[in-house]
């Protein structure tokens, strides 16, 4: 009995993958009786400009996201502006009064965290458009308005 559902579950694994999996433009796929078929297939998108990522603030407002930063080119010591704008700040490269730290941690001044409302703990969303060496950091709750629409 332990092998027929064991072998059920790969079969499950197997048919959720393949779902996942994304679907050229115009094929068809074929009915199924799973909850997973009626969710609509991924559609390949043109690749971005922008480089996205997730971060948490530490109990001191830094965030960080390797592949973000490495996109960008910054690095430990860079000089960085901020500028805050609605529900975001845009973060550029440059003199400024705060650096990057020696672990490539970005700390946002208090008076941002406040403004954006944000504490220890809360998530942001990081996006960096190499092109013109800006970072803009968004709260990850107005994320929501995009997944819920």
């Amino acid at each position: 009995m332990g092998k027929q559902h064991s072998l059920a579950a790969v079969r499950q694994n197997e048919r959720l993958v393949a779902t996942l999996r994304p679907v050229p433009n115009g094929t068809v796929i074929a009915a199924s009786s799973t909850v997973l078929s009626e969710m609509r297939p991924l559609t390949l998108t043109p690749r971005s400009d922008w480089e996205h990522g997730f971060a948490r603030l530490d109990e001191c407002g830094r965030v960080r996201d390797a592949i973000v930063m490495a996109s960008l080119g910054w690095s430990s010591g860079d000089e960085v502006t901020f500028e805050l704008g609605d529900e975001r700040v845009v973060v550029k490269r440059g003199e400024g009064l705060h650096r990057i730290d020696g672990r490539g941690r970005l700390a946002l001044p208090e008076t941002i965290r406040k403004a954006l409302g944000l504490g220890a703990g809360d998530g942001v969303l990081l996006s960096a458009s190499p092109s013109d060496d800006l970072l803009v950091v968004v709260p990850a709750r107005l994320c929501d308005l995009v997944v819920n629409q």
